[in-house]
């Protein structure tokens, strides 16, 4: 009940509009295209969840702990949530007893064929695929880069890169470092900009493939996140 209320919070944009201003559950409901009751018992349970906090007002405020549902936040995980508890995933889990019992993925019962083709197919989804991973590596970055010693080596390939985040923070911490960011060609669709945004373009290269059927040859180590 929690996850879905969360993403029920995400997908309607509410952390968004209470980082403007404080507003009553109609003021939230004209600009979400909802209705203002369900909405308020919506608001009510994101209070009790800390997310947000309900004023003498009858206005609800964006709580601290809900900050990170905002899109435009520095720690955001509006995409992470969106997606992870989203129609896609969740559909998949309904199909877990019977992927255990046949040995088929539970995506491929849920939606016909793997999820790779499903977003190919989506681009919408895979969009939000692309930006929940980026989301998530952003916060485990720094955990992963305490842990590899990764100074020892000239080039690093990280396999399923994405958006080139992980490599982005790895350059960025070792400027003697080169890297591959390889990934199926919709994964890597923002990766040349990620990394030009970090300044690490000029070490790091895009390779397109399927790491399930093989690996670029040549870097010195590879990372699997």
């Amino acid at each position: 009940m929690a996850a879905k209320t969360v993403c029920a919070a995400a997908e309607l944009g509410l952390a968004d509009l209470l980082a403007e201003r404080p507003m009553t559950s109609e003021e939230l409901a004209e600009s979400t295209g909802t209705q203002a009751l369900p909405l308020r018992r919506l608001l009510l349970a994101l209070a009790g969840l800390g997310l947000v906090t309900p004023l003498d007002s009858g206005r609800f405020a964006l709580a601290e702990p809900g900050q990170p549902l905002r899109t435009d936040a520095p720690d955001s995980v509006h995409s992470l949530i969106h997606t992870m508890c989203g129609p896609e995933v969740w559909r998949s889990w309904g199909e877990l007893v019977p992927g255990i019992r046949t040995g088929r993925t539970p995506w491929e019962l849920a939606h016909g064929l793997n999820w790779a083709d499903y977003y190919a197919r989506h681009p919408y989804a895979s969009a939000s695929f692309n930006l929940a991973m980026s989301e998530h590596t952003r916060r485990q970055a720094p955990a992963v880069l305490a842990v590899a010693d990764l100074a020892r080596f000239r080039t690093v390939a990280d396999l399923g890169g994405g958006d080139g985040t992980l490599m982005a923070h790895v350059l960025r911490e070792h400027p003697a470092l080169r890297g591959v960011v390889f990934d199926l060609p919709s994964g890597l669709e923002t990766a040349a900009a990620t990394l030009r945004a970090a300044g690490v373009a000029s070490r790091s290269r895009l390779v397109t493939g399927d790491f399930f059927a093989s690996v670029p040859v040549g870097p010195d180590a590879y990372l699997l996140k």
